[in-house]
């Protein structure tokens, strides 16, 4: 990036601050490495940042760091796109899913996929991965042996890639229906229009047979009657 011609207002501690800040996006971070106080980096990676000069600069470099490394958007999501949708039966040799202590016949190699290992005919080594089809070779993030000398190729988390992919199209609905007061209000009144239309199917007290307390009262008092009348007090 030609600093100087695209930024001339910029002292070079602030140009510098741009440089380093692209590295890792950690304003306090950058600051220090540009040269500012330690101290103070927090609260003057925060002032920089807010500053409509230092914020250009920034977007101007990515621009152009993405022009020169052919790296935008797009790229991106198609190279998680292959890491969501290859598919596993294009590794022909597939044979068996192995346990931790299982070893490899002679000419398989391993292939892990979301946390499970496959023995694989035919894939024994680095240069066998160029056999694989694109779509597969795409989704490698990693080989190495495992202490077995069992030549190892990792595939990625396909449901990781997914979620990715998910979250970026905004596919996840994760705001709480009842948010408010009012909401609330709304349940409990919609719960009240249905209790009180299945209301009439049920029995009114006024129209409930007669209880059997009523004799037993009579019974009861009776009962005081008769001790009334063999008390002589």
């Amino acid at each position: 990036m030609n600093s100087s011609a695209a930024t001339p207002d910029l002292t070079p501690k602030q140009l510098r601050f741009v440089q380093e800040y692209l590295l890792d996006l950690n304003a306090t971070k950058a600051a220090i490495r540009a040269g500012y106080s330690r101290r103070t980096a927090n609260e003057q990676g925060s002032q920089l940042l807010s500053r409509s000069d230092v914020k250009a600069a920034i977007d101007a470099a990515k621009v152009e760091r993405s022009e020169r490394t052919e790296i935008d958007a797009k790229r991106v999501l198609r190279e998680i796109a292959s890491m969501a949708f290859y598919d596993p039966a294009d590794l022909i040799g597939i044979a068996r899913e192995l346990a931790s202590t299982d070893e490899c016949r002679d000419g398989e190699g391993v292939v892990e996929m979301n946390g499970k290992r496959y023995a694989v005919a035919g894939i024994v080594s680095p240069a066998h991965i160029a056999g694989l089809p694109e779509n597969v070779r795409r989704a490698i993030i990693g080989w190495s042996w495992d202490r077995n000398q069992n030549f190892t190729l990792k595939l990625a988390d396909k449901s990781k890639a997914l979620d990715q992919l998910a979250r970026h199209l905004s596919l996840y609905n994760d705001r709480l229906e009842v948010s408010s007061v009012e909401a609330l209000g709304d349940r409990i009144a919609r719960a009240k229009s249905r209790a009180l239309a299945i209301a009439p199917a049920l029995p009114s007290i006024s129209q409930a047979p007669p209880s059997r307390v009523e004799p037993v009262q009579d019974a009861a008092r009776a009962g005081d009657h008769d001790r009334d009348r063999d008390d002589p007090n």
